[in-house]
């Protein structure tokens, strides 16, 4: 038979578009996890710029996050984006599964699953996983 599709949801109120910025994005003015350069900016940094484009949402890739990541740090970045009006809307990381099973690819398990609970702890509600290039 026929699949018949569902009518459209009736939502309440008008449409609402929110809009984040993805730290990536700006990844010429971040600082790398190893260092620093003139004119860059942290991810509190990053939440602040956010929030005074009167963003939503600030994505955050994990790519600058210090080296060592503790639940002091994480709970610091939630409460500074709290504090702006922003939600993480998500977190980004590499990863590569076009692996033969080994060493490699369960590195790169651990890795999501390491970077799933740091976000959890955000309270992100999404995770971009992408290959590096």
């Amino acid at each position: 038979g026929a699949a018949h599709a569902i009518e459209p949801f009736k939502r309440p109120g008008k449409p609402v578009f929110k809009l984040s910025l993805a730290a990536y994005s700006l990844r010429k003015y971040l600082v790398p996890a190893a260092g620093s350069k003139d004119g860059a900016i942290d991810l509190a940094g990053f939440i602040d710029y956010s929030a005074s484009l009167r963003l939503q949402g600030a994505e955050l890739t994990s790519y600058y996050f210090p080296k060592e990541i503790t639940s002091h740090f994480l709970n610091s970045l939630k409460r500074r984006a709290q504090i702006s009006g922003l939600s993480i809307s998500g977190g980004a990381i590499r990863n590569d599964y076009c692996q033969r099973p080994g060493p490699k690819l369960n590195a790169d398990i651990a890795h999501t699953k390491l970077w799933i609970d740091h976000y959890a702890d955000l309270g992100a509600p999404a995770i971009r996983v992408f290959v590096p290039m």
